[in-house]
């Protein structure tokens, strides 16, 4: 009876769509979602998606990084009379404020291709296929999001990982 009412909710709602488009998607779903394939498709994807988060990210970092630098080389000579406080200024805030913001393109890069593949709905075929790797450690294809996004900062991950409803895998997550 639930079938039935569901096949019933789905016709009223959404429309059939051509049959080629339907094949065709169907088609990319069984290679993305296959065991072997879909896996090797996934590890591939991934490498491509690191590789261009550092080498799209490396300039930037190296732009910040100078232009941290300068500040601070403008900053000290100002403070030249007051070491302790050259050394608060120059190397604790400024040095502080600029080992965060270096990490900055990276994480902007990783979240657009987070983003980016969220969208053509890769992610969900991706937590599906990885729900099968991860069950071997006790977790579900719901941390697959989490892991990766803590990839390029744990901050993320954590916060991503919250919301896992059972306590015991966000821990293990």
């Amino acid at each position: 009876t639930r079938y039935a009412w569901a096949g019933r909710v789905r016709k009223a709602v959404l429309q059939d769509s051509d049959s080629r488009v339907r094949w065709v998607s169907d088609a990319i779903d069984r290679f993305l979602t296959h065991r072997v394939f879909g896996l090797v498709f996934f590890i591939g994807l991934m490498y491509v998606v690191f590789q261009s988060i550092y080498t799209f990210a490396s300039p930037l970092m190296d732009l910040i990084e100078s232009g941290v630098q300068a500040v601070k080389d403008w900053v000290a000579p100002m403070l030249a009379g007051t070491p302790w406080l050259q050394s608060l200024m120059v190397d604790g805030v400024l040095g502080g404020i600029g080992a965060v913001l270096v990490f900055l393109p990276q994480i902007v890069i990783l979240f657009f291709f987070i983003a980016l593949l969220e969208g053509t709905g890769y992610l969900a075929r991706a937590a599906f296929l990885m729900d099968r790797l991860l069950v071997g450690v006790g977790l579900s294809g719901k941390s697959f999001i989490p892991l990766l996004s803590s990839f390029a900062c744990a901050i993320p991950g954590i916060m991503a990982a919250r919301t896992i409803e059972s306590r015991r895998d966000r821990l293990l997550t």
